[in-house]
């Protein structure tokens, strides 16, 4: 209300039919544009589909006043305030300190900030999705970060939060971020001994430098398929390589060799016959 500068008028506890235009609207928005239920990727990719649909919905006519939506919604924005130059921002503020690993705990939720010292005091402005990270002052932003319950795996610096577990390859257990990894790729670290499992995530860590999450998960599937020494650098990288050009990759049309030649099939029975040492002259 004191950001948008409105006033409110409430309905009585459990008296939603009070207000039935609003009832009424919500079954219009879910009839015609819930219906079937979309896919999509995330809230806001819903939101912005769903003010496309709101706009060009205005160009019907009103079902009383026999006049375009769009022309009386016109006429209303005569009478509003005009909106803030700054968005309502839907957050709360917390304090919080690093520990050795360069983590944060949020209620329940552990949060890895490689941007930030061990024992540094960070700002937190908490989002419904994610976190937004600034120093002790909140005048330098470090990062933003997915909260836990919508962890987006494109959105995650793998490389950011596997560095650390080179040096500690015990505590690579309790990552959180092992919660959002591929099955296979938690089973090559964790299946593996103390020595052998810190080897193993320098080369994810070198792997996933290079190219994206799928394709690295694909890799591994496919070394442990052929039976590829998992700790063999040089030939995994090779191995990733070849996949992702594999992919691109189009068979390109060969056109220089005359129709006649390339459509010529040998006679494989003058094999046989020169294996017998009866072959003819032609």
């Amino acid at each position: 209300m004191w950001h948008y500068r409105f006033d409110v008028r409430f309905c009585n506890p459990n008296k939603g039919n009070e207000k039935g235009h609003v009832e009424n609207k919500v079954g219009y928005t879910r009839r015609n544009y819930l219906s079937p239920m979309p896919v999509i990727n995330d809230l806001a990719e819903l939101n912005e589909q769903q003010a496309e649909q709101s706009t060009e919905d205005r160009q019907r006519t009103h079902y009383s006043k026999d006049t375009l939506i769009s022309e009386l919604f016109h006429e209303d924005r005569q009478a509003l305030l005009p909106l803030p130059a700054e968005p309502f921002i839907v957050a709360r503020s917390e304090m919080a300190t690093t520990n050795k690993y360069g983590e944060i705990k949020l209620g329940n939720e552990i949060y890895r900030v490689p941007q930030a010292a061990t024992s540094q005091r960070l700002f937190i402005k908490i989002h419904a999705l994610h976190l937004d990270i600034f120093n002790e002052s909140g005048e330098t932003k470090l990062t933003t970060v997915p909260r836990q319950y919508a962890l987006d795996v494109t959105k995650i610096d793998w490389v950011a939060h596997l560095e650390i577990y080179v040096r500690k390859p015990r505590a690579v257990e309790q990552a959180n971020c092992l919660k959002a990894f591929p099955l296979v790729l938690r089973d090559y670290i964790l299946n593996a001994d103390l020595h052998a499992r810190s080897t193993r995530v320098k080369i994810l860590v070198k792997l996933l430098s290079e190219h994206p999450l799928p394709l690295v998960a694909q890799t591994i599937e496919r070394a442990n398929a052929l039976s590829i020494d998992p700790e063999d650098l040089f030939t995994l990288r090779s191995l990733a390589a070849y996949q992702k050009n594999s992919k691109n990759t189009e068979p390109i049309p060969e056109t220089a060799t005359p129709l006649a030649v390339r459509n010529w099939q040998p006679n494989l029975e003058r094999y046989s016959l020169l294996q017998k040492g009866v072959a003819s002259d032609d």
